[in-house]
């Protein structure tokens, strides 16, 4: 639990007492699923926007009962996201090492100095001035070939591509 569900527990169960699926779980209702649920809608938000959302929710009496997490959202709608839980270099290296099949370790070190100078595990980008030299005696089409390949996995990664599931938006 973060913050933020923290933050609105506090405030929504002092002014609609705790919720049912809390203290009286049906079957097939897990807390721990739900509280987990909104830590991921509530964690791109900052404390102050919860809070807010929580106070309008009471103040315009849009929930009679303790509110779900969607009267939540919808009060947060037109919010900005102030507080993003994974920076973009952290979701693509996220993605790169949990794809099947994997790719090789320089390809993935590569990648990240490439797109965001930020070394992995110990990489020395000097060791691609060794393989400019490879480049140079290569024809100008097939390296552009392959070094374009870099910018395309970004894009993938970045608008949702073949791992989807894995990158939080």
């Amino acid at each position: 639990m973060n913050e933020q569900v923290e933050t609105a527990m506090h405030i929504l169960s002092d002014i609609y007492g705790y919720p049912k699926w809390e203290t009286n779980t049906k079957d097939g209702q897990n807390a721990d699923e739900i509280m987990k649920l909104w830590a991921d809608e509530l964690g791109h938000y900052s404390v102050e926007q919860v809070k807010q959302a929580c106070y309008r929710l009471a103040k315009y009496r849009k929930a009679m009962t303790f509110p779900t997490i969607s009267h939540l959202m919808a009060e947060l709608c037109d919010e900005e996201k102030e507080k993003d839980t994974e920076n973009e270099p952290q979701r693509v290296l996220k993605v790169l090492l949990n794809r099947q099949p994997p790719f090789d370790e320089d390809v993935i070190q590569r990648v990240m100095w490439m797109s965001y100078k930020m070394k992995y595990n110990n990489y020395e980008p000097d060791k691609d001035k060794l393989l400019a030299d490879e480049y140079k005696s290569r024809p100008q089409e097939q390296t552009d070939n392959e070094l374009s390949g870099y910018g395309h996995l970004i894009k993938t990664i970045n608008e949702g591509g073949e791992n989807e599931r894995s990158i939080e938006k």
